[in-house]
């Protein structure tokens, strides 16, 4: 087995994550679902590159979103929602409060409100950015990414057609996956066996999987991400995003 592995992890609904990992020459591993993202750092020691469908590096505040977003939304630009599935993060700030008085907190600090995707993964947000400040060293090798942002990198920069959330955009997607990892849709259909609809959704093992290819591709061409040259945070972490392949400039 190649001694290079590749981990994509996504947030499930009910507060666990949804963990892939990839074998760089052979194939997937089964899927499996970690309570929390300690144990998820710890399953994923030795990895090449773990990217996460979460965002690192957060504004203390100020009206201008962070270039990563920006960037993304633009990518994405051609597909009806594509955009909008990047969303924007709390300011660090906003971690302070809870659900209740958390897009109150970001109104005061950036003038924006929280969207209902943001308020929804604040705990998760805030666990992550709290273990990233503690060891900031994770970020050399646990980093940022997007899945629909990925999925339209590694379709030549083309946004999918269709939204993931349905049939024809599942389809599409493990298309897309097979043809970089030919045993994508064995691992799929195993994944939704093992586990109930109410732990992961369809589209959670789909993004899990493609970060993971993203990663494998990402770590080929030196890790390219948005913006190119990341800046950093009032913490010191990098607001970017990892790409699989290089932007078009």
């Amino acid at each position: 087995m190649d001694p290079l592995f590749f981990v994509g992890v996504d947030g499930c609904a009910q507060g666990a994550w949804a963990v892939s990992i990839l074998h760089g020459s052979d194939g997937f591993d089964a899927l499996f679902l970690c309570d929390d993202f300690p144990g998820m750092l710890e399953r994923a020691v030795g990895a090449a590159l773990v990217l996460v469908d979460v965002p690192i590096g957060l504004l203390e505040g100020g009206r201008e979103p962070r270039a990563c977003d920006q960037q993304a939304r633009g990518f994405l630009r051609g597909r009806r929602g594509g955009p909008s599935s990047v969303f924007s993060p709390p300011s660090r700030n906003a971690l302070n409060g809870n659900r209740v008085d958390a897009s109150a907190l970001n109104f005061a600090a950036t003038g924006r409100k929280l969207s209902q995707q943001s308020l929804g993964i604040l705990p998760r947000i805030a666990d992550v950015d709290r273990i990233l400040q503690a060891q900031p060293d994770l970020q050399t090798w646990c980093r940022e990414s997007h899945p629909e942002v990925c999925f339209t990198a590694l379709n030549d920069w083309q946004p999918m057609m269709h939204t993931k959330k349905t049939t024809p955009g599942i389809e599409e997607r493990l298309d897309l996956l097979m043809r970089l990892v030919p045993d994508a849709r064995t691992t799929y259909d195993a994944a939704l066996q093992q586990h109930r609809r109410s732990q992961v959704a369809k589209d959670d093992v789909i993004d899990a999987m493609v970060l993971a290819v993203a990663a494998r591709e990402a770590y080929r061409f030196g890790v390219p991400t948005i913006p190119s040259h990341p800046p950093r945070d009032g913490r010191g972490l990098r607001m970017e995003m990892v790409c699989p392949v290089p932007p078009p400039q």
